[in-house]
């Protein structure tokens, strides 16, 4: 009997075990990896606009588009680097997203890039590739290579945040290293290059497959000059300054040479510094200023120097400088005048006449 009573009281207490299991709550387990959203890049905004055909853009596999991503947790406050990559074409521009983080987006286009930019090789892992310098310098760490250094085209994102163009540290930053070999120059002024930027700010992922378009600003303006019919013998040097980032503005210039067979030089310009421009919704007020002057050598070795002149610049639109020149018998001197325009790039232009003022020449 009391074997019974010990093995019925074991039944007993194994069927309240049992019963306690079975009405306790399952365990939760938390979510080891936050949902992640893959979306896709896009570029829209003043790409799209036909204009000229010195700035039309139509996209090839000679672009280089450069792509900074930041984000940050959505209740904190403060960007960090996330992801930069250097494309030459957007159709794998895919990036990986978590959800309840805020991203922003800097997107530097430059049409034809890879034969505007100094380009130079470059071992990554003991493999020879060819990278681009500024605005495309990033802080790499390409193994075997400098901290910083030029960046190869890889079609795809660095997911790093040590790792991120140099460009990132400050849109003032954003200059142009050209190509035929300017390695120690920091240009502002990059000419015949289409230069494009834009900028997405506090951007949310909600959903895969998401299409994100970043509105791009067209960094450019125009200069053209024509000379009178007075220039008939000899070659007319023109010098525009303050092409790099120099204390002295006037150190750097660049020299084209025209003909009595070619009187007309027209070039459009990227301008590097996005921050003045990029936030400016008035687009007459988007400017900048350069000095320009010409030396007429004719052919007898006489010079004509006509003084430095400020040329003000403004975004999309063609500034026109048209050079006249004559002699006053009773003074033995020469004049220049000038008027002042403003007309949109595509159609028609900014004025600048010279010629009917003798104190604007250098004697």
């Amino acid at each position: 009997m009391r074997t019974r009573n010990i093995l019925f009281a074991a039944f007993v207490a194994a069927i309240g075990m049992v019963a306690c299991e079975s009405i306790l709550p399952e365990q939760q387990h938390p979510t080891d990896e936050p949902k992640t959203f893959t979306v896709h890049l896009g570029m829209s905004g003043e790409i799209n606009v036909s204009q000229n055909p010195l700035t039309r853009f139509t996209p090839d596999d000679r672009d280089l588009y450069g792509i900074q991503v930041y984000h940050k947790p959505a209740s904190e406050s403060g960007y960090e680097p996330y992801a930069y990559g250097l494309f030459d074409n957007l159709e794998n521009a895919k990036l990986e997203l978590t959800e309840n983080y805020n991203y922003t987006f800097e997107v530097v286009l430059i049409d034809n890039g890879k034969d505007k930019i100094f380009r130079d090789s470059i071992l990554v892992d003991n493999v020879p590739y060819v990278g681009y310098g500024k605005p495309f310098e990033a802080r790499n760490k390409y193994k075997g290579a400098t901290e910083t250094s030029v960046t190869i085209v890889s079609n795809e994102f660095t997911y790093a945040s040590d790792k991120y163009f140099r460009s990132s540290e400050g849109k003032t930053k954003t200059y142009f290293t050209p190509q035929r070999g300017y390695t120690k120059y920091d240009f502002i002024h990059l000419e015949s290059a289409n230069y494009y930027y834009g900028e997405l700010d506090g951007y949310t992922p909600t959903e895969d497959g998401a299409a994100i378009d970043i509105y791009l600003k067209h960094m450019i303006y125009g200069l053209k000059v024509e000379i009178g019919e007075f220039f008939d013998e000899g070659e007319l040097e023109i010098y525009i300054y303050g092409r790099e980032n120099a204390a002295n503005p006037d150190a750097t210039y660049q020299k084209n040479v025209l003909t009595s067979e070619q009187k007309t030089f027209e070039r459009i310009f990227a301008y590097a510094l996005v921050e003045e421009w990029y936030d400016q919704t008035d687009v007459t007020k988007a400017n900048c200023s350069r000095n320009i002057d010409f030396t007429w050598t004719k052919a007898d070795g006489t010079k004509v120097n006509w003084q430095k002149k400020s040329i003000q610049f403004t975004r999309l639109k063609e500034t026109v400088v048209t050079l006249d020149y004559y002699e006053d018998e009773s003074a033995g001197s020469n004049n220049i005048s000038m008027h002042y325009d403003d007309t949109e790039m595509e159609s028609n232009y900014t004025n600048y006449t010279i010629g009917d003022t003798q104190d604007e020449y250098d004697w």
